[in-house]
């Protein structure tokens, strides 16, 4: 069974670990009456949300770094 919230808590600490990104707080995934985002939060205070509906955890990582990380 997945648990994207686990994934998600776990990509961050991944994050963590880069130079671009050790100024992250946490990725927190939220199930919202069947809307699916994933917020990081940044140390100045800035949060940016990804849109994870449906995803498998492998497309939810996919999305967090196209819609927060942006490459």
């Amino acid at each position: 069974m997945e648990d994207k919230a686990k994934v998600a808590k776990a990509f961050g600490e991944v994050l963590k670990m880069t130079r671009d990104y050790r100024d992250l707080v946490s990725l927190e995934y939220v199930n919202d009456k069947g809307e699916e985002t994933v917020t990081a939060t940044f140390e100045n205070g800035t949060q940016k949300v990804a849109c994870v509906n449906r995803d498998s955890e492998v497309a939810m990582i996919a999305d967090i770094m196209r819609q927060i990380i942006q490459m």
